[in-house]
C-alpha cells in the first residue's frame, strides 16, 4: 500500500536465449518502444543494442546509467513512478531489489542467457570443462517469471556474428547447438512450472554447513536439486559453546546465510554440544527426506581414529533418508598445522587453581596417613579431581590432575614410599580403578558443566517467554496487550517502542510525527523488518518489525536502540514476542467480532419474533373489525344497540392497534448497529407523572399508587422510550392481571442506578410462562377472561431497557401478585451537560 492505493504485483517478462548476440536486447527494446507510444511510463536501466536508430528512439525515455549495478537505488526508482522498468542482463542486478519492485506493482522487462541460470551455469561449466565467472540467477527466479519469450537464431548465423569477438573464439557450432537444446529444455521446464507446478513434491532438502569454504558448493547443489523437484530446502548451521568462531568464520557464515536466502532457501541456526546428534534430531523433527553434507579428503591429525563417521550415524538413525555427499575437489588433503596460541589469563588461573587444590589434597593425605589406609587417600585425590573439573574450563585440567595425583599417590603414600615400585597386585588394581574413575568423573563433570552453560541462554529466553505469556493471559484489552509488549521491549532493550495498528495494509493510528513513513510503508508492503540493524533503511535509528498472523499483517512495532549484534542475539525472542502479541490481539479482535455477531443474531431473533407476533396480533383485531363492519353493512334487521356495540368493539380493537403501532415505532428509536439510544438528563418525577396521566385517561377506574423519592432525581435516558415502558407495564397489569385491585408504581434511588417497579396484588401467574414471553413471543392464556395474549409488549420493554444498559426482570410477591422491575444506570451527568 503506497499513498493509500492497493498495489497488484508487477509482471516479470524475460527475453531468453542460449548465447550472446542473439538480439535479445533489440527484441526487448522494440516492444518497449511500442509500450512507450501507448503512453506507458518507462524507465530504462543500462539497456542499449547495436541498432543505432532504436537507440535514438529510446533516448527520449527515462534512462538511468548505473556504475554499480548491484546497489542501484530503489527509492530513486520509486520516486520516478514508472510502470515498466527495463533491465539488460538481469543477472548483474540485486534480485532482492528486483523482487521489491515487482511487489509494489512495477513491471520488469529483462534479458537473460541460459548459462546465467545457476543450475545451467554449473552444468555447462562441468560439461565443457570451462571456468566461467558469469553471474547467475537462481532457478526459482526464472521459473517464477510471468512470461518468457525465447529469442532464437540459427547457430550458423550466430557463429558468424561471434567471429569478430576474441573472447568467443572457443565457441563452435556444436557448442551452440547444445546450448540451444539446453535452453529449449529449460523453457519447457518453465512452462510446466507456470502451469501450477505439474510436479508436486513432498521432498524436503537439508544441507549441513560449516565455515568451510567448500560449504558454498553444497548450498548451490542443494538449491539446484530442490528447485528441480519443486521441493523446499533449508541450510542448517550448528554452533557450540566449546569452540568459538573467529571473525573470519562469522563473516563466512553471514555470507552463506545471505546466499541461502538469495537462492530461495531457509537458514536455520541452532546451538548444541553434540553436532552429530543435533543434526540427526533436527532431521527427525522436521521430516527431512534428503540430506546434503560436504566432505573433503582431509586427514584429522589430532583425532585420526574416529570410530563412526557422521554419514554412518545418519543412515543408522534415520530410516529411508537419502544422503548426498558433496566432495570438495578444491580442498584436498589438508595437513594439520600447529598454530601456537596466546595463553589467556583464564588458563593461568585454571592452572594455578589445579595446583593449589592438588597440594591441598596432598597435605590432607599427609595428615591422615597414619590413621587410615591407602584407599581413603585415593578418595581424597578423587575429590580433588571433582573440584578441579567443577571450577575450571574444559577436560584437560581434570584429566591432567588425575594422572599427576596418581603419580603423587604412588610415590608418597604407597609402600614402599618414595618409589614407584608397587609389589602388591591388589594395590595396582585398586589404584587403577581410582585412576580410571577420576578420569571418567572429570569428563562427566566437565560435560555437565558445559551442558549447563549452553542451556542457560535457552532457559533464560524460555523464562522470559513464559512470564510474558502469563501476563498476556491476565489482560483482555487490546490497549493493555500493546502496553505489556512495549514494557517488555523497554525492560529488555532500554529503547522506546511504538505500535502501529494496520488494517487492510493501511496504518490506522499513524503518529502525528513520523520521519520514517517511507520505511514503514516498505515494511507493510513486503512484510519484512526494516531500519537499523537490517539491510534496508539501515541509516535510520529505529527498527520496524511487522506483526504477521496467518500471512496477514495486523500491526507493526518500532523499537529504538537496537544494534546489529543485539538484533542477531535476540532475533528469535523478538519474533516470538511479536507473534504472541499478534495472537493475543487477534484473539481480542475475534472476541469483539463474535460479540457483534451474537448481537446481530439476537437482533435477528427479536425481529423474527416481533414479525411473527405482530402478524398474529394484527390479524386478530383486523379480522374482528372486518367482521363487525360486514355485519353492520349486510344485515338489514340489525338493531341500533347491536350497531353501537359492534362499533364500540371495533373502536377498542382500533385503539389496541394504535398502541401496537406505537410500540413498534418506539423500537425505531434504538440504533440498529450499536443497540443504544440517544440519552438526555430527564427528571424521573416528570416521566412517571406523564406515564400515569396517559394510562388514567384510558383506564379511569384503575387504582394506581405512585411512590417516588422526595429529592429531584435526574437520570440519563430517552424519556419517550422509558414512558413507553412504564405505560406498557401498567396497561399489561390492568388488562391482563387476574383479580387486580391495586397497582403500585415505585422508584428507588440506589448508589449507581435507579429502580422502577410496577407491582400488583392479583392472582398468581405461572412465572415460567412469563419467562418464556421474555425469551420468545409465545401466546399464553392469562387474565380475568382467559383470553390469549402474546408477549410483544414485554419483549419491547426488555429491548428498550437493554438499549439503556439496564436490566429488566420480574419476581413473585410474598403475598399476591407479581412485580415487574427495570433499572437505569445513573452514569456521569457531566457527559450530558
Amino acid at each position: 500500500m503506497i499513498g493509500g492505493m492497493c498495489m497488484q504485483r508487477g509482471k516479470l517478462k524475460i527475453f531468453f536465449s542460449y548465447f550472446y548476440k542473439t538480439a535479445k536486447t533489440k527484441a526487448m527494446l522494440s516492444e518497449i518502444i511500442e509500450k512507450y507510444h501507448l503512453k506507458y511510463r518507462v524507465l530504462i536501466i543500462d539497456a542499449q543494442c547495436d541498432d543505432t536508430q532504436m537507440n535514438q528512439e529510446i533516448i527520449h525515455m527515462n534512462h538511468i546509467v548505473i556504475d554499480d549495478q548491484l546497489s542501484f537505488n530503489i527509492n530513486s526508482i520509486l520516486k520516478m513512478n514508472p510502470e515498466i522498468v527495463v533491465i539488460d542482463q538481469i543477472e548483474n542486478f540485486d534480485l532482492y531489489s528486483i523482487e521489491k519492485l515487482l511487489e509494489v506493482g512495477i513491471n520488469i522487462y529483462a534479458t537473460l542467457n541460459v548459462f546465467n541460470i545457476l543450475s545451467m551455469n554449473q552444468y555447462l561449466s562441468e560439461k565443457f570443462n570451462i571456468l566461467t565467472h558469469e553471474k547467475t540467477v537462481p532457478d526459482y527466479f526464472f521459473n517464477q517469471a510471468d512470461e518468457v519469450e525465447f529469442i532464437d537464431i540459427p547457430p550458423k548465423e550466430l557463429l558468424l556474428r561471434l567471429e569478430p569477438y576474441e573472447q568467443y573464439q572457443w565457441v563452435t557450432e556444436e557448442n551452440l547447438k547444445y546450448f540451444r537444446t539446453i535452453a529449449l529444455d529449460k523453457l519447457i521446464d518453465h512452462n510446466k512450472y507456470s502451469h501450477k507446478k505439474l510436479i508436486e513434491s513432498n521432498l524436503q532438502f537439508l544441507v549441513c554447513i560449516s565455515p568451510s569454504p567448500s560449504a558454498i558448493r553444497s548450498i548451490e547443489w542443494t538449491a539446484r536439486n530442490a528447485q528441480a523437484f519443486y521441493a523446499s530446502w533449508k541450510a542448517l548451521y550448528i554452533t557450540t559453546n566449546k569452540h568459538k568462531n573467529n571473525i573470519q568464520d562469522i563473516k563466512k557464515i553471514e555470507e552463506y546465510e545471505n546466499k541461502v536466502h538469495e537462492l530461495g532457501g531457509e537458514f536455520v541456526r541452532i546451538t548444541a554440544n553434540n553436532i552429530d546428534a543435533a543434526i540427526i534430531e533436527y532431521a527427525k523433527l522436521t521430516g527431512v527426506t534428503n540430506m546434503v553434507i560436504g566432505k573433503s579428503r582431509t586427514v584429522n591429525y589430532r583425532f585420526p581414529f574416529r570410530l563412526t563417521t557422521l554419514e554412518s550415524k545418519i543412515i543408522n538413525a534415520i530410516k529411508g533418508i537419502e544422503l548426498h555427499i558433496i566432495p570438495n575437489y578444491d580442498y584436498g588433503t589438508k595437513k594439520y598445522e600447529y598454530k601456537p596460541k596466546k595463553t589467556s589469563s583464564r588458563v593461568w588461573k585454571d592452572i594455578l587453581l589445579s595446583v593449589l587444590i592438588t597440594l591441598f589434597a596432598t597435605a590432607i593425605c599427609f595428615l591422615i596417613n597414619f590413621n587410615t589406609d591407602e584407599f581413603n587417600e585415593g578418595l581424597i585425590y578423587l575429590m580433588a579431581v571433582l573440584l578441579i573439573s567443577r571450577f575450571t574450563k574444559g577436560y584437560i585440567y581434570g584429566i591432567a590432575t588425575s594422572f599427576i595425583s596418581f603419580l603423587i599417590f604412588l610415590y608418597l603414600f604407597v609402600q614402599p614410599n618414595f618409589t614407584f615400585n608397587v609389589s602388591q597386585v591388589d594395590s595396582w588394581v585398586t589404584f587403577g580403578i581410582i585412576f580410571i574413575t577420576s578420569i571418567m568423573t572429570s569428563m562427566i563433570t566437565s560435560q555437565i558443566k558445559s551442558d549447563k552453560e549452553s542451556n542457560v541462554s535457552a532457559i533464560t529466553e524460555l523464562e522470559k517467554l513464559y512470564t510474558f505469556n502469563q501476563e498476556l493471559l491476565k489482560v483482555d484489552d487490546k490497549l493493555e496487550i500493546i502496553n505489556l509488549m512495549k514494557a517488555f521491549f523497554k525492560n529488555e532493550f532500554g529503547g522506546e517502542s511504538t505500535f502501529y495498528d494496520i488494517d487492510n495494509n493501511q496504518i490506522v493510528n499513524e503518529p502525528a510525527q513520523n520521519d520514517h513513513i517511507e520505511a514503514v510503508q516498505w515494511m507493510i508492503i513486503n512484510h519484512q523488518e526494516v531500519g537499523n540493524a537490517t539491510k534496508l533503511f539501515s541509516n535510520i535509528d529505529t527498527t520496524y518489525f511487522p506483526i504477521i498472523i496467518s500471512k496477514k499483517i495486523i500491526g507493526a512495532v518500532s523499537i529504538t536502540g537496537l544494534n546489529l549484534q543485539t538484533f542477531k542475539d535476540y532475533d528469535y525472542l523478538i519474533r516470538v514476542i511479536l507473534y504472541q502479541t499478534g495472537l493475543a490481539i487477534e484473539k481480542e479482535t475475534l472476541k469483539i467480532h463474535r460479540q457483534k455477531l451474537s448481537e446481530i443474531a439476537s437482533q435477528e431473533i427479536v425481529r423474527s419474533n416481533l414479525l411473527r407476533s405482530v402478524s398474529h396480533d394484527l390479524r386478530t383485531p383486523l379480522t374482528s373489525i372486518y367482521g363487525m363492519i360486514t355485519t353492520i353493512i349486510e344485515q338489514e334487521t340489525i338493531t341500533r344497540d347491536e350497531i353501537v356495540n359492534n362499533l364500540a368493539s371495533a373502536r377498542d380493537d382500533i385503539q389496541w392497534l394504535i398502541r401496537m403501532i406505537e410500540n413498534l415505532l418506539s423500537i425505531t428509536r434504538i440504533n440498529q448497529e450499536t443497540q443504544k439510544v440517544m440519552k438526555n438528563l430527564e427528571v424521573v418525577e416528570e416521566i412517571v407523572s406523564e406515564s400515569v396521566i396517559r394510562v388514567r385517561k384510558r383506564f379511569p377506574k384503575a387504582k394506581i399508587k405512585v411512590k417516588i423519592p422526595n429529592d429531584v432525581l435526574l437520570v440519563p435516558m430517552d424519556g419517550t422510550l422509558i414512558e413507553q415502558v412504564i405505560i406498557n407495564l401498567l396497561e399489561n397489569t390492568i388488562k391482563h392481571g387476574k383479580n387486580v385491585q391495586n397497582i403500585i408504581l415505585s422508584v428507588d434511588d440506589e448508589q449507581d442506578k435507579v429502580i422502577f417497579k410496577v407491582s400488583d396484588d392479583g392472582k398468581y401467574i405461572d412465572l415460567n410462562k412469563i419467562e418464556n414471553l421474555l425469551k420468545d413471543t409465545q401466546t399464553i392464556e392469562y387474565g380475568d377472561k382467559g383470553t390469549k395474549h402474546s408477549g410483544i409488549g414485554l419483549l419491547i420493554c426488555k429491548t428498550i431497557i437493554q438499549a439503556h444498559q439496564g436490566q429488566f426482570s420480574f419476581y413473585k410477591n410474598q403475598e399476591n401478585g407479581i412485580t415487574f422491575y427495570f433499572t437505569l444506570p445513573k452514569g456521569d451527568h457531566d457527559e450530558f451537560k
